[in-house]
């Protein structure tokens, strides 16, 4: 019988920190990197309750390679109206370039208000909406996670990679031919967090890959991600499963691994089932060859509803298993 001390569940942030204003985001001021790490952002921190006309901001924040200004607003359970008000309203005051609303759960309508900013203001200005997840093992808060679920679609914002870099010409082709499919995902009730993955990342290799994820915790310390990716050649879909140890990701991958039979039923194809190197990650998936990006719009457009029709069939079928998965994970 599993020790009880030794499960791991997610709680809130206050059975941590019982205030936000002083108790959570003087800790976040100090450990800013953790932010900056999910964002790919160096940031230094500047101020706490930074003056913003009446008001004050929870942090002001630098990000060091591009000198912008980040506004940081945090909020305790989940996304309000009032927090996104607020955060504008600080962020214009301080001349802010980026804007972080932090918060313990966004729903759908809180992501594409977010994404909607990003796609109707300045390129210059970027919104994220962040959630900042805590678990517990036994009596032991492990460390927090941050977890980016609406941001800038990156096709047009990020013309540079992590590194520097500009992107490839094959990059660029990549985003352009990408693009539509971001957008409608996003109607079609996938989460707006949708990054690109530029070279340096040490994920994907720019001008290759993009992701649009509709992610789901799985409640501990593992997530999943419906996946969408564009090679010069060949496009695909599959789910993506990461875990934070390898006895976690291999208790999901198993759990789903063990209704294949089912699946691939439900689903009338067979699937690519594969485990990363390291044993943290892995993804079930298909795909369709002679996808070029350099296809004439019309054959790209085919393309992308073949993605898209793909991504709503996974979202079918393996919700249930998901949702199961959940079920089954210790307490």
């Amino acid at each position: 019988m599993p020790n009880p001390n030794d499960t791991t569940r997610q709680v809130p942030l206050h059975d941590r920190w019982r205030n936000e204003a002083q108790h959570f985001t003087p800790w976040l001021s100090k450990n800013l990197h953790l932010l900056g790490n999910a964002l790919d952002m160096n940031l230094e921190f500047v101020q706490r309750e930074a003056p913003a006309g009446p008001y004050s901001l929870d942090i002001l924040a630098r990000d060091t390679r591009t000198g912008a200004f980040v506004a940081i607003e945090n909020q305790f359970g989940e996304a309000d109206h009032s927090h996104l008000g607020q955060s504008l309203t600080y962020a214009s005051e301080r001349n802010a370039r980026v804007v972080i609303w932090m918060a313990e759960g966004f729903n759908n309508t809180r992501r594409k208000a977010v994404y909607w900013l990003n796609e109707w203001t300045h390129d210059e200005i970027q919104f994220y909406g962040v959630e900042a997840r805590l678990t517990k093992t036994g009596n032991s808060h492990n460390a927090p996670t941050l977890h980016i679920v609406s941001g800038p679609d990156g096709w047009e914002r990020r013309t540079q990679s992590p590194t520097g870099r500009a992107h490839t010409p094959l990059g660029r082709k990549a985003l352009n031919a990408a693009k539509p499919l971001v957008a409608d995902a996003l109607k079609a009730g996938f989460g707006s967090d949708i990054q690109y993955a530029a070279n340096g990342s040490g994920k994907y290799p720019v001008g290759r890959n993009f992701r649009t994820q509709y992610r789901r915790a799985l409640g501990y310390e593992a997530d999943a991600g419906y996946v969408a990716y564009w090679w010069p050649s060949i496009a695909g879909v599959g789910l993506f499963i990461r875990g934070d140890s390898p006895e976690i990701f291999a208790r999901v991958f198993k759990d789903l691994e063990a209704d294949k039979k089912q699946i691939h039923a439900s689903l009338g194809f067979n699937l690519r089932w594969q485990r990363f190197v390291g044993n943290l990650s892995g993804d079930i998936s298909t795909s369709r060859r002679n996808c070029s990006l350099d296809d004439p719009p019309e054959k790209q457009a085919e393309t992308r509803v073949w993605m898209l029709g793909i991504l709503q069939q996974f979202r079918t079928t393996f919700d249930p298993y998901l949702e199961e998965t959940i079920r089954r994970a210790p307490n």
